[in-house]
């Protein structure tokens, strides 16, 4: 796991996408933010069914409260970080084949000669998106998931003790 953390932060690095880890920073806290309040609501579900079996009022719309509070911080928190995702996944785009274009021209004419013309096209077109996909989409989705499996998995353990 460490070695794999190494080695992404090392492509950042070779990507240009380092100056980001501002950005990764704060997806990650808005992720925080945004799985917390999903365990928060899940919880105070469970007490308002509890006070609805009480009959209290009182109890019943102070929890309303709460948890229309979590839904704004929870849609706030959201909404800013696809923002600035989809704001920076573009920089990240444009760094992805400013790079490859960049190593492209930098080839020795004789590289041409031994390959198809078209293969560097061919790279450019079909498997440079799924890397940029990987780097600004599945990586950050990744550490979403990984964020609310732990949060998830921290509130089923304290209901069972």
């Amino acid at each position: 796991m460490v070695l794999t953390i190494k080695t992404f932060i090392a492509t950042m690095k070779i990507n240009g996408t380092y100056p980001y880890r501002k950005f990764f920073l704060f997806y990650t806290i808005m992720s925080v933010i945004v799985s917390i309040s999903g365990v928060l609501t899940t919880h105070i579900t469970g007490e308002i069914s509890k006070a609805a079996l009480g009959f209290d009022k009182d109890v019943i719309f102070n929890f309303l409260f709460i948890m229309a509070l979590i839904f704004v911080i929870k849609a706030l928190a959201s909404g800013a970080s696809t923002f600035f995702l989809g704001r920076h996944k573009g920089k990240i785009e444009y760094g992805f084949k400013k790079n490859f274009a960049r190593h492209f021209l930098y080839l020795p004419f004789s590289q041409f000669e031994k390959k198809n013309s078209g293969e560097a096209l061919s790279i450019f077109a079909n498997d440079l998106p799924p890397a940029i996909n990987f780097v600004t989409d599945g990586s950050l989705r990744m550490i979403s998931d990984i964020i609310t499996q732990k949060s998830d998995k921290v509130y089923t353990n304290q209901l069972g003790a």
